[in-house]
């Protein structure tokens, strides 16, 4: 983007550049940060406002409360997988975030003067997230891929020993040779 004058750049505040660029740029839309701010409860907003993780929170809430983290660690406790997000280096303060899937489940806080806090107790709910949640509150209008009146299915599409067997489509029209049966041709095997 160009801005020309002829002969001279005149002198002009911010403002009134601003003024003069408007048309192309949109000085009023929100920051990813501020647009989220909008959809989180107002202890989550205070929260991220404030670089503070709870009890809770997701990875995107922690993301924009803290960054992203310099490090990592996954490992394992009591056969359940857990990843701790680590913020700072000695001789400041360093938080270890720990998450169980999407959610914190504890923030340690080791102080500088050796002062360990240790937070296990969800400070903030943000219910649960199930597909059929999801479902429920989709608009009656969205699209989708069923046909008309088409039910969805009470199977796992991903089990397949649940799916029943789909026939092959057999070949219609002039010359279409669908060829040997051959469920009666292969005898199955016996003892």
């Amino acid at each position: 983007m160009d801005l020309y004058f002829d002969n001279y750049v005149p002198e002009m505040t911010g403002p009134e550049l601003k003024q003069l660029l408007r048309p192309v740029f949109d000085f009023d839309a929100k920051s990813a940060l501020e647009a989220y701010l909008e959809t989180v409860s107002p202890q989550v907003k205070e929260a991220i406002k404030n670089h503070h993780v709870l009890v809770g929170m997701n990875r995107d809430m922690v993301i924009f409360a803290k960054g992203r983290p310099p490090r990592k660690v996954r490992e394992t406790a009591n056969e359940v997988e857990y990843e701790e997000w680590i913020y700072g280096t000695p001789p400041e303060d360093v938080d270890f975030v720990r998450f169980v899937g999407d959610e914190v489940v504890r923030v340690e806080t080791m102080k500088v003067d050796g002062q360990r806090i240790v937070r296990v107790e969800k400070e903030v709910d943000l219910g649960a997230s199930t597909v059929a949640r999801k479902q429920e509150e989709r608009p009656a209008n969205a699209p989708t891929l069923r046909r008309p009146g088409e039910e969805m299915p009470d199977t796992n599409p991903a089990n397949r020993s649940t799916i029943p067997p789909v026939a092959p489509p057999q070949p219609t029209g002039p010359g279409s040779d669908p060829g040997p049966n051959w469920a009666k041709i292969i005898e199955p095997l016996s003892d």
